[in-house]
């Protein structure tokens, strides 16, 4: 530990005051889907489920996708991930307006779950 610089407090609180604004985009967003599905789709407890899913993809998928990205050869000025944030831009985009549309609306919800399921996944 004495051979390491010491990173100072400043540096540390700005490093944490700079995620704020993320962990608040997500977060809102994360309340309003699930507002959404939950009250206008009616979806209840397939909302949790559908979170439980998706969490447990999300644990397996970030890894794999982090050792993709770092194994790759391309690489440009802003650095090697550049490639992934163009390509992923119009699948984002996407997946944001069809989050909240949702082109049925029958009385199982079983269609409104699975079509959730595979925008959130």
């Amino acid at each position: 530990m004495s051979d390491q610089e010491k990173v100072p407090f400043k540096e540390k609180m700005l490093f944490g005051i700079s995620a704020i604004p993320d962990h608040v985009t997500y977060q809102g967003f994360s309340l309003l889907v699930f507002t959404y599905y939950f009250s206008v789709i009616e979806l209840k407890n397939l909302v949790w489920i559908g979170f439980i899913i998706w969490s447990i993809w999300n644990m397996i998928n970030d890894p794999l996708l982090g050792a993709l990205s770092d194994r790759t050869k391309i690489k440009g000025k802003l650095g090697k991930r550049r490639f992934f944030m163009i390509i992923s831009v119009v699948p984002l985009a996407l997946s944001m307006f069809f989050i909240f549309y949702v082109p049925f609306s029958t009385t199982s919800n079983i269609l409104e779950f699975a079509y959730f399921l595979a925008i959130i996944i």
